[in-house]
C-alpha cells in the first residue's frame, strides 16, 4: 500500500508538471502576450554589427552637420567594415491620397559617398587626406553573413511597412538613418500587435533593440513626419 501511494504521488507530481510546462508555453505564446522579455541575452555578431552601423550613422550625420573630416572618415571605415547582406522584404507604403514621391535625389550613405565629403573638408590637410586615402583603398567586408541591410524611400506623411522575422531568445536590434531630409520615427510590434519598441526623438534616425520570447514575425514602421520623401537605409540582424 505504501509503495501504491508513493508511485500514485509521483504520478501526480508528473501531470503537474506537464500541465505546468504547457500553461507557460501557451501564455509565451498567448496573443495577449507582448513577444518581447527583459532578458538581455550577449549580442552575436550581427547584432554588434547593426549597432555598429548606428554608431557610423551617427558619425556621418555629425560629420556633415560639423563639416568634420575625421567624423565622416571614421564611419567610412566603419561602413566599409561590415559586411551585410540585401534585405529580401519589401516595405508597403501607406498614407494620405494625395501623397507622392517628390523625386528627392539619394545623398547617399555609403563609404565612398561619406569619404568624398570628408576630402572636401579636409581643406588643406594632408594628414586628414592621406587617412581618407588610406580608408577608401581597403578592401570592403563584401556582403556575407552580416545583417540585412536595405535602402527605401518613404513619401511625406507616409509610413513604410516590412516584416521580419527574429528569433526567439536571441537579441533583436533595427536601425535607421535617412537622408536628413524629414524627421523619421521607428515603431516595432510584434505579430499581435503589441508595440514592441520606438524611437521617436528628433531626427531622421533611430534604434531599437529587444529580446523576443518565442521565434516570430515582427512588423516594422518607419514614419516620416515631414512633407518631404526621405531616402533612408535599414539594418537588422
Amino acid at each position: 500500500m505504501k509503495n501504491r501511494n508513493v508511485l500514485g504521488l509521483a504520478a501526480l507530481a508528473l501531470v503537474a508538471a506537464a500541465i505546468a510546462v504547457g500553461t507557460t508555453a501557451f501564455a509565451d505564446t498567448n496573443p495577449g502576450t507582448p513577444n518581447n522579455t527583459s532578458k538581455h541575452p550577449a549580442a552575436d555578431a550581427k547584432a554588434e554589427a547593426v549597432a555598429d552601423m548606428a554608431l557610423a550613422t551617427e558619425l556621418a550625420a555629425y560629420g556633415r552637420k560639423h563639416k568634420d573630416a575625421l567624423a565622416l572618415i571614421t564611419a567610412a571605415r566603419i561602413f566599409k567594415g561590415t559586411s551585410t547582406e540585401k534585405m529580401e522584404a519589401k516595405p508597403e507604403t501607406h498614407g494620405p491620397t494625395d501623397a507622392k514621391d517628390d523625386g528627392k535625389e539619394d545623398a547617399g550613405l555609403d563609404a565612398k559617398s561619406l569619404l568624398a565629403q570628408a576630402g572636401e573638408y579636409s581643406g588643406e590637410d594632408k594628414a586628414l587626406k592621406a587617412l581618407a586615402e588610406r580608408v577608401a583603398s581597403e578592401a570592403s567586408r563584401g556582403a556575407v553573413g552580416g545583417p540585412k541591410s536595405g535602402r527605401y524611400r518613404v513619401w511625406g506623411r507616409c509610413k513604410n511597412a516590412f516584416v521580419v522575422r527574429f528569433r526567439g531568445a536571441r537579441l533583436a536590434r533595427v536601425s535607421i538613418a535617412g537622408s536628413g531630409n524629414t524627421d523619421l520615427d521607428l515603431y516595432v510590434y510584434d505579430e499581435n500587435g503589441h508595440l514592441i519598441g520606438v524611437d521617436r526623438r528628433a531626427g531622421d534616425r533611430g534604434y531599437v533593440s529587444f529580446c523576443p520570447r518565442w521565434t516570430g514575425n515582427f512588423r516594422i514602421e518607419i514614419h516620416n513626419l515631414g512633407h518631404y520623401t526621405n531616402i533612408y537605409s535599414v539594418w537588422t540582424n
